[in-house]
């Protein structure tokens, strides 16, 4: 073996060695042709020599047979060769073996380096000691500077090399192996972000490895990101493990095209993937789980007060595009499971899942842009989102929360259901706690065959004692994994939350919430429930799309409802897609055909009105001019409220108008509010206006109105009035 410095493979320089060493072969060979031909040489002499001989003996004849029987096998009557041709025979023999002998090692050679390239070089051949303890980072670092472009790390399994920083900067590079890159603990920076891997190459792959980011050996917390990789233009993950990170387990920067198989970035300490500003890549089979609780925090199972609420299981940030996640899962996570954010467009989430994350599970929002970043997309709307098949459960929040408003946004088929886990634990309202919630100002939103619903049990009060409560039949099991409870008196008034904390087949045991604490009102008759999810879908005002789900929320509520603010915008334009219409206009007198000139059953408030002799549209039309600041003429109806509780309301017609401070609204009254929605006027003519509203069972009144601002003259004709009912409603 040579004793030169061990500074790259130890197969390598055995192969460099024999090389050497059939040098000095080829040296002797050398020498050997060159005696060969100096015998050769005098040989030639001696023939000629014997030449002279035989000139003389062919004069006497008598010694010709002797010479030749000097070359003639006595036995086989064969010529033998002369020296010098046994000579030159034996220097090609010696020449052709030197060559044969190189072929072979070149060959071996050429295997070898073959070898390497696919397998990669081992550090453990370089001084490495793969043990955990060791600070391996310097020969590592080497390696990967020696091998340059196109080169191959291999990590064997069961070594844990321990590392402070890798960088990559070099195109087409592999990391494979089963072994671990382990973060040196208490290295890093409480300021600047560092990763363990610092990929900057393009066209890198990774392949097999682990990283463990080791946080629970820190004394504080630092910056320290799993891998970072940072304007590289196609890379690819198969089958690689980011888990327990002091921070991201993977960030994205500046890239573009890549491809992840079976990633799993988990049990981090804040992100386990952080997407920005990066475009077209695809994620398969790969999972973000229990992310996102702090420094040296883990999930806990019951989970229903949040410690940490530090992070995602996913965040697609500033602008990123062009993704998707297929049979991918986030879960478990301090705070949203997948968030798309701040203006990033064309994302799609097929088969995913995304269940008891401690905020929302899917989640869309236009957040502004931290303090000194100069990155595009802050405050910017969402858009162009698909959630095709998708399953979100048991989120603190909403199963899918629009926070703010999205564009475009497309949910095909899939489950949200069983969610709003916080239920009681703060005093927030119940807006962004349901199935799907959808912010006002969204726009073409569409729901279709989503089922968004709540299964959970519910059981009839029969006794109550104190925090005892007798019930007509309870199923146990599900106590930590729904740990909340929701009272409705019979006629389907929420009461109050509680926290379950015993059970049986015919009792539970209850404990008050920081903000749901009188336990005086329950009463026998009451519903106590675990279904905490207020709606299966919540559109809130002046969000525009079309529905058609299956489920339902609470028993005080069903599938779907709008918010309508109580000032304008109001609520949205939402068409039932799969529903039953009743095909009965409610209203008294909504075509005005049958007045001369003062219109019956219609209420002026701030406003004279009469039948128009212009602006007619068929018949006759309602003619209204607004004297007050605000005003409005309201519809009688032919009846009560009673067939619109539990049922969506549609309110449409045509309103002529050339100012936009016209509108036709849709309110209902309750006891202690009256919430309603309207679809405002472009300003242009004639208009078909509509609105849709949810119904409570509460509500006590509906109030079909159309409205205008001081000063306004407008038309309306042909407004109806009628109930949609969505088909196969649960």
């Amino acid at each position: 073996m040579s004793n030169l410095p061990l500074t790259i493979n130890e197969e390598v320089y055995k192969r460099l060695n024999d090389i050497r060493d059939l040098k000095e072969l080829s040296r002797i060979a050398r020498d050997r042709s060159l005696s060969a031909e100096e015998k050769a040489r005098l040989a030639e002499i001696a023939s000629n020599l014997t030449r002279e001989q035989v000139k003389a003996a062919l004069d006497e004849g008598d010694q010709l047979q002797e010479v030749l029987m000097l070359r003639v096998d006595p036995e086989t009557h064969e010529t033998l060769p002369t020296a010098a041709d046994m000579i030159q025979k034996m220097q090609g023999r010696n020449t052709v073996q030197l060559v044969e002998n190189a072929d072979s090692i070149l060959k071996e050679v050429m295997r070898t380096d073959a070898e390497f390239r696919v397998r990669g070089l081992n550090p453990l051949q370089y001084g490495a000691k793969g043990d955990g303890e060791t600070d391996d980072t310097d020969v590592l670092q080497s390696l990967i500077n020696l091998m340059g472009d196109s080169g191959c790390l291999y990590l064997p399994p069961g070594y844990r090399f321990l590392v402070r920083h890798l960088r990559v900067p070099f195109k087409h590079f592999t990391i494979e192996g089963a072994g671990e890159l382990v973060q040196k603990a208490n290295h890093g920076s409480a300021v600047a972000f560092e990763a363990l891997l610092y990929i900057s190459g393009n066209h890198f792959t990774g392949r097999q490895f682990k990283i463990d980011g080791n946080q629970w050996e820190y004394d504080d917390r630092f910056q320290r990101y799993g891998i970072e990789f940072r304007n590289v233009h196609h890379h690819s993950l198969d089958h690689v493990t980011v888990t327990d990170t002091i921070s991201v387990g993977i960030v994205l920067f500046d890239c573009l095209e890549w491809s992840w198989t079976d990633v799993d970035s988990s049990e981090g300490a804040s992100l386990g993937l952080q997407v920005i500003q990066s475009s077209r890549g695809k994620f398969t089979n790969s999972e973000f789980n229990r992310n996102g609780y702090g420094f040296q925090q883990r999930f806990i199972p019951t989970n229903e007060i949040v410690r940490g609420l530090s992070g995602f299981g996913v965040a697609i940030r500033f602008r990123s595009s062009d993704l998707t996640f297929i049979n991918c899962k986030s879960n478990e996570n301090g705070r949203d499971g997948f968030n798309v954010n701040q203006g990033s467009h064309n994302i799609k989430f097929i088969g995913c899942e995304c269940n008891h994350n401690n905020d929302g599970n899917f989640t869309v929002a236009s957040d502004p842009a931290e303090g000194g970043s100069n990155r595009p997309g802050g405050g910017e709307a969402c858009y162009d989102l698909s959630y095709v098949d998708c399953n979100a459960e048991n989120a603190w929040t909403s199963g899918l929360a629009i926070y703010h408003p999205a564009h475009n946004v497309q949910v095909i088929g899939g489950r949200y259901f069983n969610n709003f886990r916080v239920a009681g634990q703060r005093a927030d309202t119940i807006d962004f706690y349901n199935g799907i919630f959808v912010a006002a100002g969204s726009k073409a939103f569409v729901a279709r065959a989503v089922y968004c619903y709540d299964d959970r049990q519910t059981a009839k009060v029969t006794a109550v004692n104190g925090t005892r409560i007798t019930v007509s039949k309870w199923t146990t099991g599900k106590l930590n994994t729904y740990p909340k409870l929701s009272l409705y008196s019979p006629q389907g008034v929420l009461k109050r939350f509680f926290k379950l904390v015993g059970e049986t087949s015919s009792t539970i045991t209850v404990e008050v919430l920081p903000h749901s604490s009188d336990l005086s009102d329950i009463r026998a008759g009451d519903l106590i429930t675990q279904a905490v999810q207020p709606y299966g879908l919540f559109l809130e005002g002046s969000a525009e799309g079309e529905i058609d789900v299956t489920g339902y929320g609470n028993p005080g509520f069903r599938t779907v409802r709008t918010s309508p603010a109580p000032f304008a915008p109001f609520g949205g334009r939402f068409k039932i897609m799969n529903s039953d219409t009743d095909h009965v206009n409610h209203l008294r007198n909504g075509g005005f055909d049958n007045d001369n000139d003062t219109i019956t059953n219609w209420t002026p408030v701030n406003c004279n009105i009469r039948t128009a002799t212009e602006r007619v549209r068929s018949g006759k039309s309602m003619r209204i001019e607004i004297t007050g600041t605000n005003g409005y003429a309201q519809a009688s109806t032919i009846h009560d409220v009673t067939p619109f509780r539990g049922a969506w309301a549609r309110f449409a017609g045509w309103v002529y108008s050339e100012s936009e401070n016209v509108s036709i609204i849709l309110a209902y009254v309750t006891p202690t509010s009256t919430p309603q929605s309207e679809d405002k006027h472009n300003g242009m003519g004639w208009n078909f206006l509509e609105c849709w509203t949810y119904i409570p069972e509460n509500a006590t009144g509906i109030r079909p109105r159309v409205r205008g601002t001081q000063g306004t003259v407008f038309n309306a004709d042909n407004l109806v009035l009628t109930t949609q009912i969505p088909k196969n409603n649960a």
